[in-house]
């Protein structure tokens, strides 16, 4: 099945290489967003099935604030993605409760595995 894709990443390089991917599997990507303001307002206009999210952002706010403000707000899915994963940062991602957890780089594999789980968790919720 295809699921529309936002994806939340300051680094466009990784952004398209992760879209491209995303592609690939035969998903939509319906946005990029570069910071945590900008995902929420994705969100909100494009409602996807679910949203990877960086957890470090520029600006702001960073991904897990701006993940707990889309799921509380739209019910939408969230899939943190992280390059550095210490304890604290980690610790305070978990207690958001996502629906996955990558580090980069991302391979195919792991990523579809992690939206498949994503997408059953949250209907099982819903």
């Amino acid at each position: 099945m295809a699921y529309s894709v936002l994806i939340v990443e300051d680094e466009m390089i990784i952004a398209m290489e992760i879209a491209a991917i995303i592609k690939k599997m035969g998903h939509a990507v319906v946005g990029t967003a570069m910071n945590g303001e900008d995902a929420i307002s994705l969100s909100e206009l494009r409602h996807p099935d679910i949203v990877l999210m960086d957890i470090f952002l520029k600006g702001m706010m960073d991904g897990i604030t701006a993940a707990e403000i889309i799921y509380q707000t739209y019910a939408i899915p969230v899939i943190y993605l992280t390059a550095n994963s210490d304890v604290n940062t980690l610790e305070r991602a978990m207690k958001t409760k996502p629906f996955g957890y990558l580090t980069k780089p991302v391979n195919a594999s792991d990523l579809q595995t992690a939206i498949e789980d994503a997408i059953r968790k949250s209907r099982l919720l819903s």
